[in-house]
Formats: C-alpha cells, structure tokens, sequence
C-alpha cells in the first residue's frame, strides 16, 4: 500500500475523505491477509505459495436509504478517491432499499481481548508446515494407501473496522483447513478433512486426517454399483456439515426476502429430534472465523438457531431487526449478493451440537432397509431452496453396513432427497464432533457423524 505509512492511516484516509461526499451514513473495512499454502501430490510437497493481500471495502447510504458498497484491492490513496466518487455517482442513480433501516449507533463496548482469535504461531507455522503434511501423508501410507494428494492453508488475518458513527477499531484472527485425499488405485479413495484456529493442535489434527484417508482408501477396494432406493444412511461429520450445516446459513431475513430459505414462518416448529441444538457462533475460541465484533461493531456472540430440535430464531443486522423485528445478534457483514454489495446478517461458525451415541451404536442400529456410510461428498446442488430438495454425489469410500459392521464399498450413487424431511428422521448422532472447513463447506461446521432413516438413493447419471 504505496504512500501509507502503517495500515491504520488507510482507514484514517478513508475516513477523511468520505466526509467530502456528504453521505448520509459510511462504513469501511479493511483486511490485510498473509496466505500460505502447501500443495502435495503423489506423497510429495508440489508447490509453496505465500499471497500478501489487502482488500478495502467500502459502504454509503443517503438519508432515503439508498445504498452501495464496493471492493479495492489496490488501496492507494489515488483509487480510494476514484473508488469513494464511484460510490457517490451509483448512489445518485440507485433506488431507495426497502429491506435497510440504517446502520446502528455506536456506542464503546468491552470486546475483550481483540486478538483473542489470534494465534500468533501461525507466524512461523511455514517453518515446519512441511514436515506436518508429510506426518498426514506417512499417516496415510500406514493405514494402506498408495498415494495422497491435497493442500494445507493458513492465514493470518488483520481487520480494520470503522464508520461514521464512530466505531474505530482493529483486531487479528488466525486460522487453517487441511484437506487429503489418498488412493489405493484410480478408482479407491478415502479423505479426511482437518481445520481450526490454535495451531498447537494442529499435528494430531493432521495425522489424524491422513490416518482416515488412507484407511478409507483400502476400504473402497473393488466397489461395485450402487443400486437405487431407499437406505438408511450414516453421514460422517463431513457430510452432514455439507447437508445439515450448510442450510443454516440461510436462517436470516434477507435469505427469506429472496425466496432462498426454508425456515420462514417457522419459529417454534420441532425440526430435528430434541438431542440436536444447532448454533451459531462467531466468538467461539476455536472457531476458523471468529471475531470479537462485526461490521456494525457489535460485540459477537452465540445464537441459537435449532435448540433442542426446535426452530428458534434467525440472525439479524441491526437494520434487518427494526425492519422485521428481533434483536441484532452481531453477525453483521457486507457481503456480495446478486452482484451488489450490502450490510446484512450471515451466520459464521455453525456448531451441531453431539448426539447420545458412538460411531459402532449408529452402524449398529437395525432396519428393514439397507445402511450405507457415506464418508465424503461433492456436487451438493438444490432444485427448490425453500422445500430443500437437493442432490449430493457420495464421493470416496461408500461402504454397506451389515450387522453394524462395513463390508462390501459401492459407487456411483447420488443422494436425492429433502433435507428438511431427513432432518425428522434423524435417529442417532455421535456424542464426538469434528470441525469441518474445506471447499464443498465454504462455511465452518462442526458437526457429529449422523443417521438419517428412509434417505433416497438414485444411481448416478439417473
């Protein structure tokens, strides 16, 4: 950032030079990322890459609640003020927003410890990030893989946070995801999946995840097709965060405004079996995206979306609370959507709360229908947002379950169900949670393994 001597004088700038457009309201953030991944194929480190980034987010409104918001990725002083006249120019012409009631009043809070979220070893993590993929990778040649292939990333985070009513403040946040997947041949696979915050655990985490590719892998050995109908399924906690946790993400109003959620008119409905609480939590210690405050500056927290199987509340901005009632519950973001920036809630970290049973109890339990684990998943598409109709390719090792033990693999099936209607027929959840975070989880989940009953099951292609 050429011609600012420290980070904070950008916000200082921008500040500064906001008040010259005589906007109603402004807000600004600014992420400065160091990015460092490790990619590995056929056991071996292929690539070391190291991204030094920033990204300046801007947001205005006018007195009759019209507004915009915009990104600079080259934070010079010259195209903030290009960036800042663009914001006034697409106010003039943008029509009043119907669903913004302003951002909220500021006012000094104890967040605590800013850096709480902040590890700083992730510092000097590239040292040895080498020798940690390698120890995932030996772990999955042990347990009978041939190769593995997969990438570790970490970030070291700082957010700079203001706006015109005051709020003025910085924190840091660290985290890290790790994915392997390991091969017995072309067609016997396994993954595992690791990711969390304090890198002090991040060893076992790792040798952990290499240990289940690898054993999966062997598992996966000489699959046969998988016939289509209904099964009873345990999701591994990979899965079921991709199917049960990602649908969460759309418990907010501005989701049901736009006809993408299922939980409007909701409140108070039992959708899940009583054992299940489902929150989210921005501030919690482990959490990959944790943060002491949001955008608005409110001090974050947890909210309890699903207790005890019962739909209970959508997050909600500042804003979207005085339009449609509730209390903010500091999760307030500028996101992008439908190619136009906006302040509004979103959830971040989502915490499935663990069920009464071990993995062997829920492979063990009977039915009238066969049992599959399904271990991994990709392609999670939906036809209707709202009934939650969806599809899912089981990816990896698929295994039948047979008087609760894993016998013969299968492939190339699809899930095609309800995800709604499979969460009322839940019957089991591991007591044990895993922290799920990789690119089919764009969203952090920590989830149990799960057993739905009665789950749809098409043949691939079909």
């Amino acid at each position: 950032m050429s011609e600012f001597e420290t980070k904070k004088e950008v916000i200082d700038f921008v500040l500064k030079k906001s008040k010259e457009f005589d906007f109603n309201e402004f807000a600004c953030d600014l992420l400065v990322s160091v990015t460092k991944q490790l990619r590995f194929y056929d056991n071996k480190i292929s690539i070391s890459k190291i991204w030094n980034s920033d990204k300046l987010q801007l947001f205005a409104s006018t007195v009759d609640y019209r507004i915009y918001g915009t990104d600079i990725l080259d934070v010079t002083p010259i195209k903030i003020e290009e960036a800042l006249k663009e914001l006034k120019s697409k106010l003039d012409i943008s029509p009043p927003n119907p669903f913004y009631e302003g951002l909220a009043p500021y006012t000094q809070i104890d967040y605590g410890n800013l850096n709480a979220f902040f590890d700083e070893k992730v510092e000097d993590l590239g040292d040895y990030a080498g020798d940690k993929v390698m120890g995932a990778i030996n772990s999955a040649l042990e347990a009978g893989a041939n190769k593995s292939a997969g990438l570790l990333q970490f970030d070291s985070n700082q957010y700079f946070v203001a706006n015109s009513h005051g709020l003025n403040n910085s924190f840091k946040q660290s985290n890290y995801q790790f994915t392997i997947r390991s091969f017995v041949d072309g067609e016997s696979t396994g993954q595992g999946v690791a990711a969390g915050r304090d890198i002090s655990s991040i060893e076992n985490k790792l040798v952990k995840a290499g240990d289940q590719a690898g054993r999966l892998a062997k598992l996966s050995q000489n699959a046969t097709m998988g016939k289509g109908g209904q099964y009873d399924l345990v999701l591994s906690p990979t899965v079921a965060a991709n199917i049960f946790g990602g649908i969460i993400g759309a418990a907010n109003p501005i989701s049901e405004i736009f006809g993408f959620s299922p939980f409007k008119d909701k409140v108070g409905e039992q959708l899940a079996p009583d054992w299940m609480t489902v929150t989210n939590n921005s501030r919690h210690p482990e959490g990959p995206i944790s943060t002491p405050f949001d955008f608005e500056g409110h001090k974050t927290g947890q909210t309890n979306i699903i207790e005890n199987g019962i739909f209970k509340r959508i997050v909600h901005s500042y804003s979207t609370s005085k339009k449609f009632g509730g209390e903010p519950t500091g999760s307030t973001f500028l996101f992008d959507i439908g190619g136009a920036k906006m302040v509004g809630p979103s959830t971040s970290n989502v915490f499935i709360d663990g069920g009464n049973n071990s993995l062997d109890e829920l492979l063990d339990k009977t039915s009238d229908r066969p049992t599959l684990y399904i271990t991994s998943n990709w392609y999670t598409r939906f036809a209707n947002y709202v009934e939650t109709e969806f599809s899912s390719v089981p990816r990896d090792a698929i295994l039948s379950v047979e008087n609760g033990e894993l016998t013969k693999p299968v492939k190339k099936i699809r899930i095609s169900d309800n995800i709604l209607g499979m969460m009322k027929r839940i019957v089991g959840g591991t007591k044990e949670t895993e922290l799920i975070w990789w690119w089919e989880v764009e969203m952090p989940v920590s989830s149990p393994a799960i057993r739905v009953e009665d789950v749809r099951i098409t043949t691939a292609g079909k």
